[in-house]
């Protein structure tokens, strides 16, 4: 609701495997990331259909934010644009925790960002009892 702009018909949130508790850092940094991708393609794709996978595996944790929009323009997506730390941001973040951050896009195609961050950096050991 918050991200809303009623261009969007149809906006879904997929979780596959089991949800793992998090590292608290890996965890804020990947909500940023999410956050941020999502904030970018309901604010700016003119998408009718914006799609999240969140997928836990004993191997990473991987973030999908997926969109059937306008895309991102190549040089935009190179070099980011102007006064906006966006992708750079994002891109940023994840080489900061030791995740894989790819953008793909092509005009008139839609935008997906996917983040995998290794199981072993993204997940909090489990507690012995």
């Amino acid at each position: 609701e918050q991200l809303g702009n009623g261009e969007v018909k149809d906006y879904r949130v997929i979780v596959e495997g089991k949800p793992a508790q998090l590292h608290p850092i890996i965890r804020d940094e990947a909500y940023r990331i999410g956050r941020e991708a999502l904030v970018n393609a309901f604010h700016h794709s003119r998408a009718d259909k914006i799609e999240v996978e969140l997928e836990y595996s004993t191997k990473n944790l991987r973030l999908v934010v997926r969109d059937d929009g306008t895309g991102i323009d190549d040089q935009v997506l190179q070099s980011g644009r102007e006064g906006h730390w966006g992708l750079a941001g994002m891109r940023e973040r994840a080489e900061g925790i030791g995740a894989r951050l790819r953008v793909w896009s092509r005009q008139n195609a839609g935008t997906e960002v996917e983040l995998v961050i290794p199981g072993h950096i993204a997940f909090a050991p489990k507690k012995e009892t």
